[in-house]
């Protein structure tokens, strides 16, 4: 049994910090808690130090909650959630699963449970594939249009050129053109346009639907998924949409 100092000396991923034992202890449901309580035999570096493997620059903030009750700044919310999960400092975690950042990722990830993975995925990809393709500068606003009907209309004719009646109301974007013979839903929208800003190929974005009729004889309908990837708000756009960002 290792008995610890009032004041305890740390090495925490190479950052040196000093507290005193009665913090680390502060929450005794923590792994903290159960680390410095005597019971486990802690690492040491070269120094004498208790080594944490954790990042120093994140593990000040759970060291200044367990101080204070002081929260981290906004911009580092979510890396210090994860921390403090690991580090099981269930206040912590259910004080900053409070802000909208970490409500919005939560209701991510409920959504990618209610789509075809697998369909996803491969779409996902290939929209990445098609954004690099285009030679798209990171400022540049981006947008998927996803049609989801097969070449040929109810009247017998080819619709492969949807291009053409795919109308944007974003200026001077980026167009990325998709088909996906299956059923894209609300929540596959969502999912992919928040993991397409989450790569940074945009940084607000919003889905919306349209249906637009062909050029020549046939005035057929066909539904069209638009994803628009921005780098910058815009006030408004026409037709159906939901701001995911």
């Amino acid at each position: 049994m290792e008995n610890f100092p009032d004041v305890v000396e740390l090495n925490v991923g190479g950052k040196m910090m000093t507290t005193l034992l009665s913090t680390l202890t502060k929450d005794p449901d923590s792994m903290l808690a159960a680390m410095f309580s005597g019971r486990h035999v802690i690492s040491k570096d070269k120094d004498g130090r208790f080594f944490i493997d954790c990042d120093g620059h994140l593990f000040i903030h759970i060291l200044n909650y367990l101080r204070f009750g002081s929260l981290p700044p906004t911009e580092s919310i979510l890396e210090v959630h994860e921390v403090a999960v690991y580090f099981n400092i269930q206040p912590l975690v259910e004080s900053l699963e409070r802000y909208h950042i970490l409500q919005y990722r939560k209701r991510i990830a409920e959504l990618k449970t209610q789509i075809d993975l697998p369909r996803y995925e491969k779409l996902k990809q290939e929209a990445i594939e098609k954004i690099y393709s285009s030679s798209a500068r990171p400022h540049e606003g981006k947008t998927l249009h996803i049609v989801t009907d097969s070449n040929i209309c109810r009247h017998g004719y080819d619709t492969s050129n949807f291009k053409n009646n795919c109308n944007v109301p974003v200026r001077d974007n980026i167009n990325i053109y998709l088909t996906a013979n299956y059923n894209i839903t609300k929540e596959f929208k969502i999912c992919l346009a928040h993991e397409l800003s989450d790569l940074g190929f945009g940084i607000y974005s919003y889905v919306y639907n349209t249906a637009k009729p062909f050029k020549g004889n046939c005035l057929c309908g066909i539904q069209c998924h638009h994803i628009a990837l921005l780098a910058h708000k815009i006030v408004s756009v026409h037709d159906e949409k939901y701001c995911v960002a």
